[in-house]
């Protein structure tokens, strides 16, 4: 807790800089003495500084991935997240780390229109894919089941972050991604505090025979794998067919990311697994049965809407998303 205190603090001391580049930015312009108001500086974004909004962006950009959760300013948030009590993590990563990438993303917007839009595009890249990077390194050498559900969510950010700075049919990608990794990370850790419970460790080598000894919760979390993975037919299975899409333009990026998600795959699927059918040890005390509770509910009626949301796309939700994309000045 002390640990993500300090560094969210940090980061937001840098993200309130970045506001005030981004009040310098406009001096001398219609602008100049007026409020930070989105609207009006996407107004008139072409008139402002292109020096200062790019130390603006860079300072937002630093400040706010404590909170979002790319790398290399993550750890703060991977501590905070495996160690928090399940329903907090699942919060965190289901709806925090969206909030703070949205305030990022209101930066970007008025970026878009000037000169300096490329350079924040290479930012987000840059970061998207260290991220990617950071949870390639780790998934190999995984020891806390909670802490590889953090790293995912690192990924996962990455990816969307990546989508957003390639523009195209990937920022429509990246956009739904954010709702389906958010509504699944919130199944998996709701899940992982039910292992935590009954096996009293986040230790992957102290978790065995899932399946058998806790039947609601180890099927339950094993399909939340299969979402997370983007197996069909979950919504991001679907999200992430666009981002790809959106990288065929960029051929070397788009067989980087592959590279770095087909090997957290693997190792995701080592430690699942692991937990999943791990024979038990000799003279283990049994688990009480397990029963349906609340948190199970929550999960099944969470996995079947991220299938419904894959395979029937509300209309509601693609109208807004592409709105969303024509905001920011892309056409598809």
């Amino acid at each position: 807790m002390w640990k993500y205190l300090f560094l969210v603090s940090v980061g937001i001391a840098f993200a309130f800089i970045g506001f005030l580049f981004l009040s310098l930015s406009a001096s001398g312009t219609v602008l100049s003495g007026s409020q930070l108001l989105i609207s009006s500086y996407t107004k008139y974004a072409t008139s402002l500084n292109p020096i200062w909004l790019k130390a603006s962006f860079i300072f937002v950009f630093v400040g706010l991935s404590t909170k979002i959760g790319i790398a290399p300013m993550h750890p703060g948030d991977i501590d905070a997240t495996s160690n928090a009590p399940s329903p907090v993590a699942a919060l965190m990563s289901g709806s925090l780390r969206g909030t703070a990438l949205l305030g990022l993303m209101r930066v970007y917007q008025i970026m878009v229109p000037t000169s300096t839009a490329e350079f924040a595009r290479l930012l987000m890249t840059i970061g998207g894919m260290f991220s990617l990077f950071v949870a390639f390194v780790f998934m190999f050498k995984v020891v806390n089941y909670k802490r590889m559900l953090a790293y995912s969510s690192v990924e996962h950010l990455g990816l969307i972050t990546l989508g957003i700075g390639t523009g195209g049919i990937a920022f429509v990608g990246a956009m739904l991604h954010m709702v389906f990794n958010s509504l699944t990370k919130v199944v998996l850790f709701f899940t992982a505090g039910n292992i935590h419970r009954a096996y009293r460790s986040r230790e992957v080598s102290s978790v065995w025979n899932v399946l058998n000894a806790m039947p609601w919760t180890g099927w339950l979390f094993l399909f939340g794998f299969f979402a997370i993975v983007a197996m069909p037919p979950f919504g991001i299975f679907f999200s992430e067919l666009m981002l790809f899409q959106g990288l065929m333009s960029k051929p070397f990026l788009l067989a980087a990311v592959l590279f770095l998600l087909f090997f957290i795959f693997v190792g995701m699927s080592k430690t699942v697994f692991h937990m999943m059918y791990t024979a038990p040890p000799p003279n283990h005390k049994p688990l009480p049965q397990e029963k349906f509770e609340i948190m199970h509910f929550a999960s099944l009626a969470l996995l079947l809407l991220l299938i419904v949301l894959g395979l029937f796309m509300p209309s509601q939700l693609y109208t807004t998303v592409v709105q969303i994309s024509k905001d920011f000045g892309i056409t598809l």
